[in-house]
């Protein structure tokens, strides 16, 4: 769709308007495809909803995971509640223990 080069020497505001053009029109055709397939997404996610609760699967959390509680350390999970703010507080006194490592430089620069 795009005009032939050669146009662009001898009609050269015809040239670019016809470019805006299609650029506008590609932008138009992309953005449709990306909204069909956000909208198929979106149907498939309400038919997996509904077939949950037609099996009674609803109340199995996410995917048969749940979130792990303070009290449970089995496996790799992200730790919640008071285990977090120990977390935490080890890595800040880690981050100050540190010493900062010096740098050369060289002819003053780096």
């Amino acid at each position: 769709m795009l005009p032939a080069a050669s146009d662009l020497f001898f009609h050269p505001i015809a040239f670019v308007r016809t470019c805006l053009e299609v650029l506008r029109l590609h932008t138009a055709h992309v953005s449709a495809e990306t909204a069909e397939r956000r909208r198929r997404k979106v149907e498939d996610i309400q038919k997996r909803g509904q077939y949950r609760k037609k099996h009674g699967l609803e109340h199995d959390g996410f995917g048969g995971w749940s979130a792990k509680t303070d009290g449970d350390d089995l496996g790799p999970a992200l730790p919640t509640g008071a285990a977090v703010a120990a977390v935490e507080s080890e890595e800040m006194k880690e981050q100050v223990r540190r010493p900062r490592k010096q740098v050369k430089k060289w002819l003053g620069i780096w």
